[in-house]
């Protein structure tokens, strides 16, 4: 169990009743009380990524192709915009938005070899059989 769902277990329990003493619970689940109070300061806050994660949707709706953008352009347009994230906060952001599309590009290129076309003729008849190395049949 993560402390993080015992912090909120210890939250709600002193909600409902304050017979209990935070120290005791602390010490009976096994998690310190400094940590539930920290949890409980910032439980509210938003985090750097959903701060983030605003100032990408503002970019991709100035215009409406920016719909279309993907890391790198969202990426530009943050730095143009005089914002300094690297480009894997920008990926975890809008990996956690649900805003990454998924690549349209094959990475192996465009044409791929037909395995049912006919091998060309042997037009030279050329014969390239040996019996052993170094030696002509």
């Amino acid at each position: 169990m993560s402390s993080k769902s015992i912090f909120a277990y210890v939250c709600n329990h002193q909600e409902e009743s304050k017979t209990t003493p935070v120290v005791k619970m602390c010490k009976a689940l096994n998690v310190s009380e400094t940590g539930y109070y920290k949890w409980k300061r910032s439980r509210n806050k938003p985090r750097a990524w959903q701060l983030l994660l605003v100032k990408i949707h503002e970019v991709l709706d100035e215009h409406p192709d920016n719909k279309n953008y993907g890391i790198n352009r969202v990426h530009i347009a943050l730095e143009q915009k005089s914002i300094e994230v690297s480009r894997s906060t920008v990926i975890r952001a809008m990996r956690k938005g649900n805003l990454l599309h998924k690549s349209r590009r094959s990475p192996n290129g465009l044409t791929k070899a037909d395995k049912k076309a006919q091998r060309p003729d042997n037009i030279i008849k050329r014969d390239f059989t040996a019996a052993g190395p170094n030696e002509k049949g």
